[in-house]
């Protein structure tokens, strides 16, 4: 895993999260390899979900 392209993900996800979503779909079969929910700092809640 390349960890710049980690902190692109993040940086969207979070970007996101101020935006005011809710919830963060991980849809396609790579990114979830790449993120995951304990990477994320948006707090306790869970945002990220992996279909």
């Amino acid at each position: 895993m390349n960890s710049a392209s980690k902190r692109i993900f993040l940086d969207i996800v979070q970007d996101l999260h101020k935006q005011g979503a809710e919830g963060i779909i991980l849809g396609c079969t790579e990114i979830p390899l790449l993120i995951q929910q304990q990477d994320s700092a948006l707090g306790d809640k869970k945002y990220l979900v992996d279909m």
